[in-house]
C-alpha cells in the first residue's frame, strides 16, 4: 500500500497498538477499510514500517460476511503475487478481533494525483512509468499455482491505483477485486468480484460482463496511459454510455489530435495506445507480455532525459518522512537540487519555487576507525588542488594503500565542495562503455540509450550540473587509454 501526497492524520481512535503493529499514521479510508502506516516489532529490537489495512466493523456487519471473504481473497492473491512494480504483501491476521492486512509502505504518489495536477510527464518519465505497469502485470498476468496458470485479471486498473514513489519506483496495487479463472481460488474471485470495479476503466467486455483475460486490463492500461500522457482526464463516459444505448462498443476514447499528441512525445506511442483501445480483445496485444515488449522496443526514441525520481522530486515535493514530509540527513550526505536539473523539459523554463530537494551527496563507505601516520600524504594531495591540478594520480605497488588513502581524503572533502565525493570502481570494466556505465551506477545517473558519445556527454552534464566535486577513480591502471579519454571530456 502506499502513503499519498496529503497531510497525515494521526491516530486517535484505535488503539496505537495492534498486536505486533504500531500504528501511527491514517494513510487513507475507504468504505471497507482504513490504511495507516505502522511499525512492525519483533525481538531483539527488530523494527520496519509497513502500511496496516484494517477492516472497518460496520462494513463487515453491513456486508453479511462478503466484505470478509473479499478481504481474506485480497490478502491471499496479494501473497501470491512478488514483482517489484507490485506492491508487496507480507501478513494477514487478525488481532483484537480486528482483520488485518499488512503490506509494503510505497512513500509517493497517485498517477491520479500527477494528472489531476496538469504536469505532463517528459518521454523518458512516461516511458518509464509506461514500462513499470506493464512489467507488474506481466507478472500478475503470469501467476501460477499448483503448476498451471491463474488467468488472473486486475479489473480495476486505473491512475488512483497506480503509485510512484520519491526513490522512483512504479508499484500497481489494489488487487482487491481481481479475478482468476483456474484453480481454487477462481470460484470465490469470480463470485465476489461481479458487478465490482470502476466503470470509467472498464474494457467492453467487462461492461457488459463477459468473461474476462489479461487483454480486459490492457485496454484500461491505454486509457491510464493516454490520461498521464497528456495530464488530462478522457471522457470515459461515453462508451458506458454507447453500451447502455444499444449502439456497440467501437467508441473513439483517444481523439486523433491526442494521437498525434502522444507520437510528438514519442515516436509510436499512439500505435501502441490505438491498440490497447481496441473495442474487441482479440484486435489488442497478445497479452501484457507483448506489450512490455512493444513498450521496450520504444527506448531508443527517447534519448536521454530526467529520471522518474529527479522528476517527481523537483515538480512536486521533496523526500518525505512519515511524519514530517521531509528526509532527515546530516549536511555532509545531502545537497539542494541544482535549479538547472529542474529544467521543465518543455519550456526549458524555471519550475516554480520548491521545497529544497535533499539528494545523496556520496557513495563513501563510513570512516573506518584507524587511520595514522599518512597526515604528510594528506597534505600533498591538498597541495595539488590547491596548486590548480584537476586531476591527481596515486602511484604505488599493489596492497600499499593507495585507494585507503585517496577515500580518506575523498571523505575530508564532502562537506566543502557543492557536487560530494563519489568512489568509481573500475576492476571489472574492459572497455570505455564500462567507465561511462560505471561512473552513471556510481553517481545515481541514469542512462536511457543512445550512442556511446552520447551517453558519456549525458555523464558529463550531470557532473556538471552538481558543482565541484570529487571523484575517486580506482583501478585506474585496468585500461588508462579508454578511462583518461572519458575523464579528459569530463575534465
Amino acid at each position: 500500500m502506499a502513503a499519498q501526497n496529503r497531510p497525515p492524520k494521526p491516530v486517535e481512535h484505535l488503539p496505537h497498538s495492534l498486536g505486533r503493529y504500531e500504528l501511527h499514521t491514517e494513510l487513507g479510508a475507504g468504505g471497507m477499510a482504513t490504511v495507516y502506516a505502522a511499525w512492525l516489532s519483533g525481538p531483539a529490537g527488530f523494527r520496519k514500517e509497513v502500511a496496516v489495512k484494517v477492516i472497518k466493523p460496520e462494513a463487515l456487519q453491513q456486508s453479511n460476511g462478503k466484505m470478509y471473504d473479499a478481504f481474506i481473497l485480497e490478502a491471499r492473491l496479494g501473497g501470491l503475487l512478488k514483482h517489484p512494480n507490485i506492491v508487496d504483501v507480507y501478513e494477514l491476521s487478525e488481532v483484537d478481533g480486528k482483520l488485518l492486512i499488512s503490506m509494503e509502505l510505497v512513500r509517493g504518489m497517485t498517477l491520479w494525483e500527477i494528472i489531476r495536477s496538469g504536469h505532463a510527464p517528459p518521454p523518458a518519465v512516461l516511458l518509464e512509468v509506461a514500462i513499470g505497469i506493464a512489467a507488474g502485470l506481466a507478472s500478475a498476468h503470469a501467476l501460477t499455482t499448483g503448476g498451471h496458470q491463474t488467468g488472473l485479471v486486475h479489473r480495476d486498473l486505473k491512475p488512483s491505483n497506480v503509485m510512484v514513489s520519491w526513490d522512483g519506483s512504479v508499484k500497481v496495487m489494489d488487487f482487491g477485486i481481481a479475478t482468476t479463472q483456474v484453480g481454487e481460488l477462481a470460484r470465490a474471485t469470480q463470485t465476489l468480484s461481479s458487478g465490482r470495479g470502476t466503470p470509467s476503466y472498464m474494457s467492453p467486455e467487462q461492461l457488459v460482463g463477459q468473461t474476462l483475460d489479461g487483454r480486459s486490463d490492457l485496454f484500461a492500461f491505454g486509457l491510464v496511459l493516454t490520461e498521464l500522457a497528456l495530464a488530462q482526464f478522457q471522457p470515459h463516459e461515453l462508451l458506458f454510455r454507447s453500451l447502455l444505448e444499444g449502439r456497440g462498443r467501437d467508441v473513439p476514447l483517444v481523439s486523433e489530435s491526442e494521437h498525434s499528441r502522444l507520437d510528438t512525445l514519442i515516436p509510436g506511442l499512439s500505435a501502441i495506445v490505438r491498440r490497447c483501445l481496441q473495442p474487441y480483445p482479440q484486435l489488442r496485444f497478445d497479452g501484457s507480455a507483448a506489450l512490455l515488449t512493444a513498450l521496450e522496443g520504444l527506448r531508443g526514441t527517447v534519448g536521454v532525459g530526467q529520471s522518474l525520481r529527479v522528476w517527481l522530486q523537483c515538480h512536486f515535493r521533496a523526500l518525505p518522512n512519515p511524519d514530517r514530509g521531509t528526509v532527515a540527513s546530516s549536511k555532509a550526505e545531502t545537497a539542494t537540487l541544482p535549479m538547472d536539473v529542474c529544467l521543465d523539459s518543455q519550456s526549458s523554463t524555471p519550475l516554480p519555487a520548491l521545497p529544497p530537494l535533499k539528494v545523496k551527496r556520496t557513495n563513501l563507505l563510513p570512516r573506518p576507525d584507524h587511520f595514522v601516520g599518512r597526515e604528510a600524504q594528506l597534505r600533498a594531495i591538498q597541495a595539488h588542488f590547491d596548486a590548480g591540478s584537476r586531476l591527481v594520480t596515486l602511484k604505488g605497488t599493489g596492497g600499499v594503500g593507495k585507494t585507503r588513502l585517496a577515500t580518506r581524503y575523498a571523505r575530508e572533502q564532502v562537506e566543502a565542495l557543492d557536487g560530494g565525493a563519489w568512489f568509481i570502481d573500475l576492476a571489472e570494466v574492459v572497455s570505455r562503455h564500462g567507465v561511462v556505465q560505471s561512473a552513471a551506477l556510481a553517481l545515481g545517473v541514469r542512462l536511457r540509450g543512445g550512442s556511446l558519445d552520447a551517453l558519456a556527454s549525458a555523464v558529463g552534464r550531470a557532473l556538471a550540473s552538481r558543482g565541484p566535486m570529487l571523484l575517486v577513480v580506482d583501478n585506474l591502471e585496468q585500461m588508462p587509454t579508454s578511462a583518461v579519454k572519458v575523464l579528459g571530456d569530463w575534465l
